[in-house]
């Protein structure tokens, strides 16, 4: 079968233990990359600020039909909307695209979300909410009330970007009709369009002197490492809001090595103002490390700590557990939170996971309260578990 596919396989037998990946040299870019860390394609800060700028200052309509059959309709500057929110939110910009009206929203607590439907990483599309910044909502909800004719004419009419096209079957002398928008042509067709009218790079140098192709996925990687490195976001938060499988995935985002990401995870933790842990082994470890805080070898005091506990990212916090013991007693618990691991430790950093779940288990009760009384009391039992969480270590200036 390697024959066949032209890969280049040994005569002799190939060992079990052995990957085919490492027998055939299709591996060694990844082994490369494990050892070095990721390429890193993220656009350099100043080239990123006049990307912004230059969205920010551009006319929201690039063209409008003021006479013939098409009076009326208008083409958006659908590069100045989309730019802006998938810098804002480090979305596909296929996601972004396929926002839907109404997708913006406020809840009680006076917080932004956005919901979107994430097509990639999951089997089926799946149904996301990120928060997002007031800016970018009421960027989202300019768009809404901008295309509203355009929704008045397409025939699909829950969508915020379309394209003006002739109808089937007619010449452009027709009509136009808007139809969804959709994200095969976009850098070619949009972004680097918008760059050469405002005068900007098509391309950038990264920090291994290599020369990048400014796309669209330059923007997600340039999101996370961001949040990553200058708003010290938590990359466990990062990997739920970018809906990621693995924490792997997200470090090669913001272009950290595996050690990296330990260290990085350790120096949170280590930073944080409100530790909360539910056991023995959480209240150890953060013992240990409020006694290493003024440490000069603080660097090798982590290292230390990290080989006395496991350090697993979970998306509510971290897990102490050490995997060499043996399988975790817990394996395949949902929330470790809910049964009161003695092995979980989180921080306020990941107070907007909390935050979401309990919107979402709030959201659950309500559609379940008539029919489904055993759920609602599950559900209920997490939220307090949850609410219990978030105000440990909310800051206490947020207090209600």
């Amino acid at each position: 079968m390697g024959t066949n596919n032209g890969f280049s396989v040994p005569q002799q037998p190939i060992q079990l233990e052995t990957s085919l990946w490492d027998w055939w040299g299709a591996n060694k870019q990844g082994a490369l990359e494990r050892q070095n860390g990721p390429d890193d394609h993220s656009i350099p800060i100043g080239l990123w600020k006049s990307i912004l700028q230059c969205a920010w200052n551009e006319p929201d309509i690039l063209q409008t039909f003021q006479s013939g059959k098409s009076k009326g309709l208008f083409r958006l500057n659908h590069a100045k909307f989309a730019i802006l929110v998938q810098a804002h939110t480090g979305l596909r910009i296929s996601e972004i695209l396929y926002l839907k009206y109404g997708c913006a929203q406020q809840d009680k607590y006076g917080t932004f979300w956005l919901n979107v439907t994430i097509q990639k990483t999951e089997r089926e599309p799946y149904a996301h909410r990120i928060l997002i910044p007031k800016e970018i909502y009421e960027v989202i909800l300019h768009l809404e009330r901008l295309t509203e004719p355009l929704r008045d004419e397409a025939k699909e009419k829950n969508y915020l970007f379309y394209l003006l096209s002739p109808r089937k079957g007619t010449s452009t002398s027709q009509r136009l009709v808007p139809t969804p928008m959709e994200s095969g042509k976009w850098n070619h067709s949009y972004l680097r369009a918008f760059l050469k009218r405002n005068n900007l790079a098509l391309t950038f140098f990264n920090r291994s002197n290599q020369e990048v192709t400014l796309t669209s996925h330059c923007f997600r990687h340039t999101f996370a490492k961001l949040a990553a490195s200058e708003c010290d976001v938590n990359l466990v938060v990062l990997q739920t809001h970018f809906k990621h499988l693995s924490i792997e995935m997200t470090s090669h985002y913001v272009h950290r090595s595996k050690e990296e990401l330990k260290q990085s995870y350790l120096h949170g933790m280590l930073n944080a103002k409100y530790l909360y842990t539910q056991g023995i082994e959480g209240e150890i470890f953060k013992h240990r490390l409020h006694s290493i805080q003024t440490s000069p070898s603080l660097s090798d005091k982590l290292d230390e700590l990290s080989k006395v506990f496991g350090i697993n990212p979970l998306p509510f916090g971290m897990c102490l557990y050490d995997f060499k013991r043996g399988h975790c007693p817990n394996l395949g618990v949902q929330s470790c939170y809910t049964i009161g691991c003695k092995d979980f430790v989180t921080n306020e950093t990941f107070l907007p996971n909390f935050m979401h779940e309990a919107s979402l288990l709030e959201r659950h009760i309500e559609h379940c309260n008539d029919t489904q009384p055993i759920e609602v009391k599950k559900a209920r039992f997490r939220l307090s578990k949850v609410t219990s969480i978030i105000e440990s270590i909310q800051p206490k200036d947020n207090h209600a």
